[in-house]
């Protein structure tokens, strides 16, 4: 898995409308059983968003409480990218955060897996 790193000042929700935005995503998941994008998970630090793109999972995440990544405290969202391949999950990874560079929110790309 490969996440991406923002540092905005914008909350969970508008950033993640401006992600479908940047990304072209739908405002609705397919899977019957996870077609709500905004979702609660009491170990993914509360609120949260699942995007379902291209056979893939995207997780916009808050980075505190238990979803905390100490070692990036100047970006408070993050978003990890879950697509069963970790070659795929690197290049979507360095492309979205190409992408959010261009549109004016600094981004980076890290793995906690690798």
């Amino acid at each position: 898995m490969y996440e991406v790193y923002f540092e905005t000042t914008m909350g969970l929700e508008t950033f993640a409308n401006w992600l479908r935005d940047l990304l072209n995503l739908p405002t609705s998941n397919k899977s019957s059983y996870q077609r709500e994008q905004q979702r609660e998970g009491v170990n993914l630090g509360g609120t949260y968003y699942l995007f379902e793109v291209l056979g893939m999972e995207l997780l916009l995440l808050r980075n505190m409480g238990e979803t905390e990544i100490p070692e990036r405290p100047t970006f408070p969202l993050y978003l990890v990218i879950r697509s069963g391949s970790a070659v795929l999950d690197q290049v979507i990874a360095e492309w979205i955060r190409e992408l959010s560079c261009r549109g004016g929110i600094r981004a980076e790309v890290d793995s906690l897996s690798a």
